[in-house]
């Protein structure tokens, strides 16, 4: 997984080695409090930095579409999620 992202958060492109003050997390994309997340598995696990506004904690338990859309618009959103997928 943090070889296919390079290292970096798979939604924002921060590097593992940006700033002390950040970490890669391991993120569930479709959260386990979603009716329809499938788990633990390997499609469902990203990198996320993790620090002070990072991505994995601005998205908490948040389906990723409309936590996208509204941190970063519809257009923006739609070309990290084909990214991501």
């Amino acid at each position: 997984m943090f070889d296919y992202f390079d290292n970096c958060c798979a939604v924002c492109g921060r590097p593992a080695c940006f700033d002390s003050n950040y970490i890669l997390a391991v993120d569930h994309w479709i959260p386990l409090s979603a009716n329809d997340c499938p788990g633990t598995i390997a499609t469902n696990m990203i990198p996320l930095c993790h620090g002070i506004s990072g991505c994995n904690n601005q998205k908490h338990d948040k389906l990723p579409y409309e936590w996208l859309v509204s941190k970063y618009g519809a257009e923006q959103a739609e070309e990290i999620m084909q990214r991501i997928q």
